[in-house]
């Protein structure tokens, strides 16, 4: 108890050290509670929504059903009413859910269909609730459709228009009916609201031809986070085949997504716990220096080692403790404001909806689950961080304290040598040097709080950048090309009259030009594709396979087979493959729209099947032969999209412009880039942009506040010798030159070893890559394997960010002992 006491009192006695320390501690376990809140707010928005629109807590299926889905797979329903009132079970509702085709006036959407019961849904879900227009499906009612408004936006639809809807039943029957649509709902994801649509359990019966029988059950559970127990406990209970799933078995891509931000949190955690240990660690180092009288009388007395170690313990815990409670406090109150109003991000709202449940708002979520993690987490390094301080104390010898040096060890015996008589050229430099010589321990601190701050920062900035060069890298070469030319809304609706013809003039004026390398065509439509056991909505791609690989690099992707050389033959990523379940040599039947608006269908076989990392060629997208597409659709000649090869990518905006010259003056064909095809991707490079800099935020401004502490304590373990100076005439002028240039070597010593320590970890894992599968960065469209990105100029401009932020953190240092009277600062504070 006394040693506490005495920490306390060391703590009260230096209210600015105090408070340095407690800055450092306190931003940092700010940005990590904030992060991890709004990390949290994102996941439990992204579950919330997904589970309480569509797939519910979990639910009841085939074991086969979530890899192969098929209505052969279904149950009968009776099996689904034994569940309700079990432990643990709040509600449950029938499904029957198939893909099909909507179609109204000249547009076709592939979409999933899912039969729901109007009286049992609404205790499962709250779909009811999110309805914008028109009103829910209701009980006894036939002929109702509910769609999301992103889908009835492509459609043209409005509550109460009708919809045509096609879809492969049970044993390949084909099923048609006529729906009216009834309502449209809105969850504030748009790529989610585009891909479904509901209609009554007795239509999908119909439709499907499943009568009494269902293929899933929705379950409503009584907790969500005690999903696993309640499921294992049904489990025992259910017939052979039967199974129950929770939602992150059938939500994979937002149990994915959920992982990716443990990740990043954990990364964060540890960059900014890290930084928050050298820099306790930099401020007891100068607060024990500062006090070796001190403890030259307490070990005089009698004090063991170890109970001056442990008052240093005490010290730093203690500093660290208030730091995390002042810390933890700024971040719930800021965490619980923007939870109320949320955090609204227009300029990202497609790169967010990417990932399934989330909007354009995002509110962040305070876990005090996260508590125990944190305290632990800051306890452990905070212990650390005092371990050396503490242990260089407890070395000390009694006489040596009280004469104020630090003998740890007897001094070694040095050859003498003769004093030089020249001048150093440089000499406020020489100074500066052996002022950072003087005090090698607090020195070599803050050089590793300054370099492992710009290796943390090297390291992500070059994985970010690994990250944005392999999403616009997959784009551009298996989605878009350099520059595609379409109708301006064609992406949005796909109308039959916005098609051009191959045989325009501007097609051969831009084949022509020099800078353009290739140039392809694309025949694009709604289709879906089905196997014999599976269909799925996907989009169905005609091109000309020789002049393609001028453009893209599907080739290269292909992992069996070939890209389609003749009419009958189709290519489709390996994930769409295996839920199809295809092989090469199998076929499979498209089913589009043609010219006439009516539905249309062909039988192809599988001639490749490519893995390019990206999700919409992998999973989305069917590619045929041009000529072939054009036959099916009924319009010959004709062709969607012109996707175009530059010689030089990075001089595309004048290119660009060059090239626009050459197409019609009305705006019906315009030149798009990549990011205006594909906004979400271009957002989402944008926001990893903007993470990387909020980073370098935080983790130089922690850096910037230990060097300053540094440099403070170091200007006043010196006050006499700058009294001294200035009782000789130094003026303030000649101090701050004298402090910056201390600050400058320190800097440069600490960014040189940041840059070797960065640079390393960077060349390392540009050359193995680093393997993020485990960490659901599928979601986000990239392979199994990202290469940090290897930037000169990059690291050379964070190293020269951080040696300005050192040099103006000098300034406090030099202004303070600027201002001190040349007696003052002799009789030494």
């Amino acid at each position: 108890m006394p040693f506490l006491k005495l920490a306390l009192r060391n703590v009260r006695r230096q209210v600015r050290r105090s408070l340095l320390i407690l800055s450092v501690t306190s931003l940092g376990v700010l940005a990590m509670v904030l992060a991890w809140s709004v990390l949290d707010g994102q996941n439990q928005q992204m579950v919330r929504n997904m589970t309480e629109v569509y797939s519910a807590h979990a639910q009841l299926q085939r074991g086969d059903f979530l890899d192969q889905p098929s209505l052969d797979l279904s149950f009968p329903a009776r099996m689904a009413a034994d569940l309700a009132g079990q432990p643990g079970v709040k509600a449950v509702s029938s499904r029957i859910s198939g893909t099909g085709l909507l179609s109204a006036a000249t547009q076709v959407r592939g979409v999933l269909l899912v039969g729901i019961d109007p009286l049992q849904e609404p205790q499962v879900t709250r779909l009811d609730r999110q309805l914008v227009q028109g009103h829910y499906l209701r009980p006894g009612e036939r002929g109702g459709l509910l769609l999301g408004r992103s889908l009835a936006t492509s459609l043209g639809v409005r509550p109460g228009e009708e919809v045509a809807v096609l879809a492969e039943g049970r044993h390949a029957a084909i099923g048609s009916l006529r729906l009216r649509v009834s309502g449209i709902f809105d969850t504030g994801n748009s790529h989610t609201d585009a891909q479904q649509a509901f209609l009554t359990l007795a239509d999908a019966t119909e439709l499907f031809g499943t009568e009494g029988e269902i293929t899933s059950a929705a379950l409503r559970l009584d907790s969500l986070a005690q999903a696993p127990r309640i499921l294992q406990q049904l489990q025992a209970g259910l017939p052979c085949g039967l199974v129950l799933r929770d939602w992150a078995a059938l939500l994979p891509s937002v149990a994915q997504s959920v992982q990716f931000h443990e990740g990043l949190a954990h990364l964060l955690m540890l960059i900014l716990f890290v930084v928050v240990a050298v820099g306790l660690a930099t401020s007891l180092q100068m607060s024990v220096s500062e006090r070796l009288g001190e403890y030259g009388t307490q070990l005089a007395l009698g004090t063991t080692p170890w109970q001056l170690c442990r008052s240093i313990v005490y010290e730093g815990l203690l500093l660290s403790g208030l730091g995390f409670l002042i810390g933890y406090a700024l971040a719930a109150l800021l965490a619980t404001h923007l939870a109320r109003e949320g955090i609204s991000l227009p300029q990202h709202g497609e790169a967010l909806e990417t990932m399934q449940g989330l909007g354009q708002r995002i509110h962040p979520y305070l876990d005090p689950r996260r508590l125990p993690t944190l305290l632990a987490g800051l306890g452990l390094v905070s212990l650390l961080a005092t371990l050396l301080p503490a242990w260089r104390a407890a070395r000390l010898t009694p006489l040596a304290a009280l004469r104020g040096v630090w003998l740890e060890r007897p001094p070694r015996r040095r050859a003498y040598r003769a004093p030089s008589t020249s001048s150093p050229r440089w000499p406020t430099l020489a100074l500066a040097w052996r002022n950072v010589r003087r005090s090698p321990w607090r020195s070599a601190l803050a050089g590793a709080a300054l370099s492992l701050g710009l290796a943390a920062f090297i390291f992500v900035q070059a994985l970010a950048a690994g990250f944005m060069k392999q999403m616009s890298d997959n784009t551009t070469g298996f989605v878009t090309g350099d520059l595609q030319v379409q109708h301006p809304l064609f992406r949005h609706q796909m109308q039959p009259d916005w098609h051009f013809n191959e045989q325009e003039p501007w097609l051969a004026r831009l084949r022509e030009r020099p800078e353009v390398a290739g140039l392809s065509l694309r025949l694009q439509s709604e289709a879906t594709v089905s196997s014999t056991r599976k269909a799925e909505a996907v989009l169905l791609v005609g091109m000309d396979a020789q002049a393609e690989q001028q453009v893209t690099r599907l080739h290269e992707a292909i992992v069996q087979g070939r890209l389609p050389a003749r009419p009958h033959e189709a290519v489709l990523g390996k994930k769409l493959a295996e839920r199809l379940d295809l092989h090469l040599g199998e076929r499979l039947v498209a089913m589009a729209q043609g010219a006439d608006g009516g539905l249309v269908s062909e039988s192809f076989v599988v001639s490749g099947i490519l893995d390019t990392g990206a999700h919409g060629p992998d999973t989305g997208m069917v590619y045929i032969d041009l000529a072939r597409a054009r036959q099916l659709v009924g319009q010959p000649g004709s062709a969607s999209a012109a996707l175009i090869r530059l010689q030089q990518p990075a001089g595309l905006p004048a290119q660009r412009a060059q090239l626009q010259a050459l197409l019609p003056t009305d705006g019906s064909r315009q030149l798009l880039s990549w990011q205006e095809l594909v906004p979400e991707v271009a957002q989402t490079v944008n926001l990893v942009k903007h993470g990387v800099l909020l980073i370098l935020a935080i983790v130089f401004g922690m850096v910037a506040t230990i060097a300053m502490n540094s440099l403070l304590m170091s200007v006043m373990e010196r006050s006499r010798e700058f009294g001294t100076l200035m009782s000789l005439g130094a003026s303030p002028r000649t101090l701050l030159r004298l402090v910056a240039g201390e600050a400058g070597v320190l800097a440069a010593l600490g960014a040189g070893a940041g840059l070797l320590m960065g640079g390393a970890l960077v060349a390392h894992f540009a050359w193995t890559g680093l393997r993020l599968r485990a960490h659901g960065a599928e979601t986000l469209g990239l392979g199994d394997i990202v290469h940090p990105q290897f930037s000169g100029p990059a690291m050379l401009g964070a190293a020269a960010v951080l040696c300005l932020l050192v040099l103006l953190a000098s300034l406090v240092p030099a202004l303070r002992i600027g201002r001190r009277e040349p007696v003052a600062a002799l009789r030494q504070p």
